[in-house]
């Protein structure tokens, strides 16, 4: 009888297993056969950033122009402008910042940063390459041919060897017969600097007009 009661245990044991659908137990780990159902979802934020830069500001542009506010009309038969804390001597020949003195009359004596003069010289021949002559760039100024020179004085004469220049040379021919317009600064170890000279110079010959028409 007791033999009876053990085996029914048993069976009842054995059934209640095999009935416990729900009770997986968890795959081993490293087992290939299993597929993980968990997902892990990862947002990335992109920051766009946009730079913006100006223009830069160039010779004769309306912003330089506007520091030209003197004016001077030379008896050569045209008028340019120069900036407000310069001034001009030998009959707006001569430019340079306040006080300049006035050059030894008939001589070659240079006050001015900055020079204009017009010389009875045809264009043809004075645009023509010099020694020492750098960097050129043909244009026009108040509608009249013009040449722009960058150099350095090859060898000593009115200055000294070396000497960094940039001339402008505008053609008259069409208002005075063989003439031509010189605009130049020389670096000559003025309290002003020769690039600041230079930028000056560009932006004044930019506002000549040639009254002599």
């Amino acid at each position: 009888m007791r033999r009876l009661m053990l085996s029914f245990a048993a069976l009842a044991l054995v059934a209640g297993a095999c009935g416990d659908d729900d009770d997986t137990p968890p795959a081993a780990s490293g087992d290939p056969s299993t597929v993980s159902s968990e997902t892990t979802s990862t947002t990335s934020s992109t920051t766009s950033t946009t730079s913006t830069t100006a223009p830069p500001t160039t010779a004769g542009d309306g912003a330089d122009q506007a520091q030209l506010d003197q004016s001077c009309e030379s008896l050569d038969g045209f008028t340019i402008s120069f900036p407000g804390d310069w001034e001009a001597v030998s009959d707006c020949g001569q430019f340079g910042p306040a006080p300049l003195d006035e050059p030894a009359p008939a001589t070659d004596e240079r006050t001015g940063v900055v020079s204009a003069f017009v010389d009875p010289v045809p264009f043809e021949q004075v645009v023509e390459p010099a020694p020492g002559d750098g960097a050129r760039e043909e244009t026009t100024i108040d509608g009249l041919p013009a040449v722009r020179v960058e150099g350095q004085q090859e060898a000593e004469g009115l200055y000294p060897e070396g000497t960094a220049y940039v001339r402008w040379m505008v053609d008259l021919s069409e208002v005075r017969g063989d003439a031509t317009l010189f605009l130049d600064a020389y670096d000559l170890g003025y309290d002003i600097g020769y690039d600041e000279a230079v930028e000056v110079l560009d932006d004044m010959a930019e506002t000549v007009d040639v009254t002599d028409r």
